[in-house]
């Protein structure tokens, strides 16, 4: 055996790459926490109003298109090495995340309207805080 076959199987032995058990767990495990808020989501929007059921219906649309490119582009771009493909699908994985994100994050729709707002103000003060001053 010579010294610089030595060198490269050592080279070789040492680097380490994520085995298809410890990405299929991790697959698993994201795909599971995106189903959990999905099935959230659909629990939660029951006494929505129903145009923040279609916001959020909208934004569910919008993440499993992008994951539908994704799924589609890659594969893509290992066959043909275009790198066409390849921006495709960082752009659809970016715009995924955003509507993930917008999904966990999202402001909510309020249920109610604050009433006090839409009342004008006076400089007297209501009947029910003058009795409990008085007291």
């Amino acid at each position: 055996m010579d010294a610089n076959e030595a060198e490269e199987k050592s080279d070789q032995e040492a680097k380490w790459t994520p085995s298809i058990g410890v990405l299929g767990c991790a697959g698993v495990l994201v795909g599971g926490l995106i189903v959990l808020l999905f099935v959230s989501s659909i629990i939660g929007t029951a006494d929505t109003p129903l145009l923040a059921r279609f916001s959020a219906i909208d934004r569910w649309a919008i993440f499993f298109a992008n994951l539908a490119v994704v799924f589609y582009v890659f594969p893509a771009f290992k066959l043909t090495k275009n790198r066409a493909f390849l921006y495709l699908g960082f752009g659809a994985l970016g715009f995924a995340y955003g509507a993930l994100f917008s999904l966990l994050f999202g402001i909510r729709p309020r249920l109610r309207a604050a009433r006090w707002r839409t009342r004008r103000f006076s400089f007297t003060t209501p009947p029910a805080i003058s009795q409990t001053l008085s007291v």
